[in-house]
């Protein structure tokens, strides 16, 4: 086990990852390899509490947007949440070091289902938040994502990325349509509950008031009012950057983690991929992913608002 160089549509324009063996790569997180597979192996026998919460997302598609809605929840307050949404994230941190987090908890992944401690989530019957975003716009904030990164060490062009990401299959050996077919089951079987980036975007008091049924949560109105506008995106891009770089090691620490002129929080647009796909880039990208999900899938995407 080692980190390794993943081709990304060519032997220049590589990906830097954990390999943890068949076929699964994962990012290093900046912890040490051996300690990071140590971790992903654990994964399946982490045991929950009965108050914690489960957000699951593939990379990019509204992670930190969501933890910070369900930590104002939780704390009742709109004040900016002072963690990051990687303080409690399984497959980056141990279970020692997620125990000494006081209750209730927001646990989330970006591992497959595959991965998780399913027997644990279906038997303390936790809740599940599954967050989604259209393919295209994930795919777009995803090669963004890699470049900004010091520790992917990719610079590769968007022609290849585009091309190639949906095969590469660069998180925990899963496509994001294999990570959805998967993750479909689940909402049929568990206490879990869908969102999409684009209805948050669209209709946020709505769907805040749709998490809290889920959650079993009470709010008044003028705080719910109050979340939505702390979360909104421009303001969270400017305030959680802050909260990032010092959860970091502050300014000197950010510095090895992110590119000059990087920002975590970048666009947080719905259709912002249009001013990146090619016409033959989209009709090559519609096909291939149509070919990938689930025929009768109840992911519906908004591509454009």
């Amino acid at each position: 086990m080692s980190l390794v160089k993943v081709d990304v549509g060519s032997p220049e324009e590589t990906v830097t990852l954990v390999d943890y063996g068949n076929g699964i790569l994962g990012p290093t997180f900046i912890k040490p390899a051996p300690l990071m597979k140590e971790i992903f192996d654990s994964l399946p026998s982490y045991s929950f509490r009965e108050d914690d919460v489960m957000l699951c997302t593939f990379p990019k598609t509204g992670t930190n947007w969501l933890y910070e809605i369900l930590s104002m929840i939780y704390s009742k307050s709109t004040e900016r949440v002072k963690t990051s949404k990687g303080m409690t994230m399984m497959e980056f941190m141990t279970q020692e070091e997620m125990d000494r987090f006081p209750s209730p908890r927001i646990i989330n992944s970006h591992c497959p289902l595959k991965f998780l401690p399913k027997a644990d989530m279906q038997a303390k019957q936790i809740k599940t938040i599954l967050c989604v975003r259209n393919p295209k716009d994930t795919t777009v904030s995803m090669y963004n994502h890699l470049k900004g990164m010091n520790m992917f060490e990719y610079n590769g062009t968007w022609a290849n990325f585009v091309t190639h990401f949906r095969d590469t299959k660069l998180c925990y050996g899963e496509s994001y349509a294999e990570y959805l077919n998967e993750f479909e089951k689940l909402l049929k079987v568990t206490q879990a509950s869908l969102f999409t980036w684009s209805t948050l975007k669209t209709d946020g008091l709505k769907e805040l008031d749709r998490l809290l049924e889920f959650l079993g949560v009470d709010l008044d109105d003028n705080l719910k009012i109050e979340i939505i506008q702390q979360c909104g995106f421009e303001k969270m891009k400017e305030e959680k950057r802050l909260t990032v770089e010092k959860a970091s090691g502050g300014p000197p620490a950010s510095k090895l983690m992110f590119k000059e002129g990087f920002n975590f929080f970048r666009k947080g647009m719905v259709g912002d991929w249009k001013n990146w796909f090619t016409v033959a880039q989209n009709e090559a990208f519609n096909q291939q992913w149509t070919s990938q999900i689930n025929a009768d899938s109840v992911f519906k995407f908004k591509y454009s608002l």
